[in-house]
């Protein structure tokens, strides 16, 4: 039976350790600036840190498999999210999302920190197809949509 927090290889995902504090306090920075440059009217230099966020969080979980995976992921989704994220509103939702991630890694707590994950993965899902809903209503025309992982939506004008 593995400890309460703990993976499979037994280590611990929320923080525990040195290394894993000094990325949770990375986390803390990187929400900071993204806060700050929010607030200045600059959500396109949020693009940057919002992937800077999701990589110190796949080194958290010390699995490789998921830091390539999220890359991967990251690089094909891209195209929709980037458009999207320019949106103040869409970079507001993600900014709360990333405080409830960390807020519930420094509370310790493995479930509540998924019910987060999973949380912010959902608000992300449906600000980017919110935006590519849009987008293909503007340009009247048929558009496949990537939406992770690895399913497609097709969008058609007024059927």
């Amino acid at each position: 039976m593995r400890d309460q927090g703990r993976d499979r290889g037994g280590r611990c995902p929320l923080g525990h350790g040195k290394g894993p504090q000094r990325l949770i306090e990375d986390l803390r920075k990187n929400i900071s600036m993204s806060e700050e440059k929010s607030a200045q009217g600059d959500p396109k230099a949020f693009v940057e840190l919002d992937a800077q966020f999701h990589e110190i969080i796949a080194r958290l979980s010390g699995s490789k498999r998921l830091q390539e995976l999220g890359q991967t992921l990251r690089r094909h989704m891209l195209r929709y999210r980037i458009q999207s994220i320019y949106l103040t509103d869409n970079v507001s939702r993600a900014i709360q999302g990333h405080k409830g991630i960390l807020e519930a890694m420094e509370k310790g707590d493995l479930e509540e920190v998924k019910r987060a994950i999973k949380y912010h993965l959902e608000q992300s899902k449906k600000d980017i197809l919110r935006y590519a809903f849009k987008e293909a209503t503007k340009k009247k025309n048929r558009v496949w949509v990537h939406n992770p992982p690895f399913i497609l939506f097709k969008i058609r004008e007024n059927e």
